[in-house]
């Protein structure tokens, strides 16, 4: 599931939501919010992702992809 970077325009809190590309486009206002002061004025930022791809941890390839 992606993992989505985001920080709080009240208080300049860094965090991250792990959610759906379903949840993502809906924006579930419970779940996207600022943890530390609840607020729902955050904005995404960009940050690296990193994919695996193998079995069991053989063959794993990670790749840091800037957005």
């Amino acid at each position: 599931m992606p993992i989505y970077s985001f920080v709080c325009q009240k208080c300049q809190n860094l965090f991250e939501i792990e959610a759906s590309f379903a949840e993502y486009d809906k924006k579930d206002p419970e779940k996207f919010r600022c943890p530390k002061c609840r607020s729902r004025k955050i904005k995404q930022t960009l940050a690296e992702i990193f994919f695996m791809k193998g079995n069991k941890g053989k063959n794993n390839i990670r790749c840091a992809c800037g957005g």
